[in-house]
C-alpha cells in the first residue's frame, strides 16, 4: 500500500491553519469606544464623564474592563443575545444603595449584545 507523504503534509497544515484562524475569530474581545454622559460607578469603582474604551472578552460573562489613559476599572458582566443590532452605543444607569447612580447595562453600536454589569469581588483584583 502507497502512502502520499505530500498530501498528508498539506491535509495537516490546511487543518492547522483552520484551527488557528478559528481560534482567533471566536476568542477576539470586543474593544469600542463609548461615551458616559453623566458621572457615576463601574462596578464598585467611580468613573467620570468622558470618553472611555470598553474591553469585553468573548465570552457569555466575566470581566469586563473600562480604559481611559492609564486607569483601568473592572466590572463583572453577563451577556446576552439581541434580536438585532444596535444602532447607536446605549448606556442605561442604576441607583446603587449608596445613592451614585451605577451602569446597569451597555448596548454597543454594531453589536447584537447586551452587557449587564453588576459587582464581582474577583473583578476588583
Amino acid at each position: 500500500m502507497k502512502t502520499n507523504k505530500g498530501m498528508g503534509q498539506r491535509l495537516m497544515a490546511a487543518v492547522a491553519g483552520l484551527a488557528i484562524m478559528a481560534s482567533m475569530v471566536m476568542g477576539q474581545a470586543i474593544e469600542q469606544k463609548i461615551t458616559l454622559h453623566i458621572d457615576g460607578k463601574f462596578g464598585t469603582e467611580s468613573v467620570k464623564k468622558g470618553a472611555w474604551t470598553l474591553v469585553v472578552p468573548d465570552a457569555d460573562q466575566g470581566v469586563a474592563e473600562l480604559r481611559s489613559g492609564k486607569r483601568v476599572i473592572k466590572a463583572a458582566f453577563t451577556r446576552q443575545a439581541l434580536s438585532e443590532v444596535a444602532a447607536e452605543d446605549k448606556v442605561t444607569w442604576r441607583m446603587e444603595a449608596d445613592g451614585s447612580r451605577g451602569v446597569a447595562t451597555i448596548q454597543l453600536k454594531g453589536q447584537k449584545v447586551v452587557l449587564t454589569i453588576g459587582e464581582n469581588p474577583i473583578a476588583r483584583r
